[in-house]
């Protein structure tokens, strides 16, 4: 009887690669989704108040026109991107960048329409760059707290911008109390932008 060759096992057959999620786009998505949640809301209240007679101090005084037109640009913005948002069209990257730059431009132009930094809506601008820094990576939390910051700085100063003059002295301006007071906080509040940007990422 002739003897049976040893046949060397061949090589496993390769398993087909089952694709898996990726968790931390996913994870960023939501995040970005829950924090337009909370622009949609800022957004609605801004909104309500303009379209309403309810009124709070200092709240929308100084240019009414202007804090409604700024609040429902601010809301449509704020319910389109939900749309964006769950079909992620365009980039994850793209979206947050260009809302958290209309955070910076509505929450500012509706601070100027409240009298300005004493009106406290500022500080809405701490939540959105800490938000920032979740979605994005320190250099660009940095840059939008440094707009933020830009922002802040010449809405306290408008009043000066509008009131230069060249006289026979040359350029003169006066500036109110109210403005004089602003720099302080303004100085401060930038401050806290960029500590917020520094330490949110570390």
């Amino acid at each position: 009887m002739a003897p049976i060759p040893n046949k060397k096992p061949g090589p496993a057959p390769a398993r087909e690669s089952v694709p898996r999620p990726n968790i931390t786009s996913t994870q960023n998505w939501k995040l970005l989704e829950y924090l337009n949640y909370y622009r949609l809301v800022i957004a609605a209240s801004v909104s309500f108040l303009a379209l309403t007679t309810t009124k709070l101090p200092l709240i929308g005084q100084a240019d009414p026109q202007l804090f409604l037109i700024t609040g429902l640009i601010y809301a449509f913005v704020s319910g389109f991107s939900l749309t964006t948002i769950h079909y992620r069209r365009p980039s994850f990257n793209t979206q947050s960048s260009v809302l958290i730059f209309c955070d910076v431009v509505a929450l500012t132009l509706l601070m100027h329409a409240s009298d300005g930094i004493t009106s406290g809506i500022g500080l809405l601008l701490l939540i959105s760059i800490a938000g920032s820094s979740f979605l994005m990576d320190q250099r660009m939390t940095i840059l939008f707290a440094s707009l933020a910051a830009i922002g802040i700085l010449l809405e306290n100063s408008w009043e000066l911008l509008q009131q230069l003059s060249w006289g026979a002295d040359g350029l003169s301006t006066k500036m109110s109390a109210a403005t004089l007071r602003g720099y302080p906080q303004a100085g401060l509040l930038g401050i806290a932008l960029f500590a917020t940007g520094f330490l949110a990422n570390n």
